[in-house]
């Protein structure tokens, strides 16, 4: 058992959560290390969401707070809301219709020991509506490593978002750096990438939640190869436009992350390859369609792996195919 030296508060955001919510609550309630502080943000449920959770908190010992927002926020604008309610030096995320693992806070809080840790966040086992095990392991669903993680290697990050909002935990300070958050990124990613600009961001090697596959439209068992190609063959103007959304989204992502620290003196390693990953993105979008001056494979393969990095032209140039067949 360890010796709480700092505050731990628990942000949960619910929307018609009633059907989960008592079975995440009490498996939060109950853990080896409890919270000093539950704050729930109803996000104008339908249904008995609130009274669910009041029912269950009034009996807890420690403090509580459930707010009902006037209208509502989504989950993009709701989470922020929740965190900045929070009194805690340690604020983790949680999702509604989670069940976490009964020594997930005591297993994660020994991270913060170390003072220039400023946010955490461990893997998730995957499974249905009743519990049973999907998949063992989110992080491999997502092609997540968490050594070269590690090891500062962050190509997988300028590929696609790898931190779960729910299975992370950081410092209150990150979430007075992140913020503003802007309106179109998704909270947890903003929070991951502040986080590798302003300090540690560790990976603990642990499935520490069960994580409901039934209401949840990121994860699932990994696609074999044939079902990828059969996925995009099968509606390729549909996996075309997907692409061209990607694109655009991790543009503004990363064009929000330069913009944030354009003014400021950061000496963040992490900050400079982003930039230079930004330009890399505003590069492929402009020469899409343009036939003879794609990006050579290996000014992709300094951003992403080597299959990704394949991957990746091949999508650019197949974009570019079809846009020349909807012209012809």
């Amino acid at each position: 058992m360890i010796i709480k030296t700092k505050k731990i508060s628990v942000a949960i955001c619910t929307y018609n959560g009633e059907r989960f919510l008592q079975e995440q609550l009490k498996s939060i309630i109950d853990q080896t290390v409890p919270p000093d502080e539950i704050i729930i943000c109803d996000d104008q449920s339908k249904d008995s969401s609130v009274k669910v959770a009041e029912s269950i908190l009034k009996r807890w010992h420690g403090e509580w707070r459930i707010f009902v927002n006037e209208t509502n926020l989504g989950f993009k604008k709701n989470f922020p809301k929740a965190i900045s309610l929070c009194h805690g030096d340690i604020i983790f995320l949680a999702d509604q219709d989670d069940v976490w693992n009964p020594r997930k806070i005591e297993m994660m809080m020994p991270v913060f020991e170390d003072e220039s840790v400023i946010l955490a966040f461990h893997d998730a086992e995957l499974v249905d509506e009743r519990l049973n095990q999907v998949y063992p392991s989110f992080w491999e669903t997502m092609n997540f490593d968490y050594s070269l993680f590690q090891k500062k290697n962050y190509r997988i990050v300028f590929e696609h978002n790898v931190m779960q909002g729910a299975a992370c935990c950081f410092r209150k300070e990150l979430f007075s750096k992140a913020c503003p958050f802007p309106s179109n990124v998704i909270h947890d990613e903003w929070l991951l990438l502040i986080g590798l600009c302003e300090g540690k961001v560790i990976p603990v090697n642990k499935a520490l939640l069960k994580y409901r596959q039934a209401c949840n439209v990121i994860g699932g068992k990994p696609l074999t190869k044939l079902e990828k190609i059969c996925k995009w063959s099968g509606n390729i103007n549909k996996a075309i436009i997907g692409h061209i959304t990607y694109l655009k989204y991790r543009e503004y992502v990363f064009g929000c992350l330069k913009q944030k620290y354009i003014s400021s003196n950061t000496n963040s390693e992490f900050y400079t390859a982003s930039c230079k990953f930004y330009t890399f993105l505003l590069k492929r979008v402009q020469l899409i369609g343009s036939f003879f001056s794609w990006p050579a494979l290996k000014e992709y393969e300094i951003w992403y792996f080597p299959k990704i990095a394949r991957k990746q032209q091949f999508k650019d140039k197949l974009t570019f195919l079809d846009k020349e067949w909807g012209n012809s």
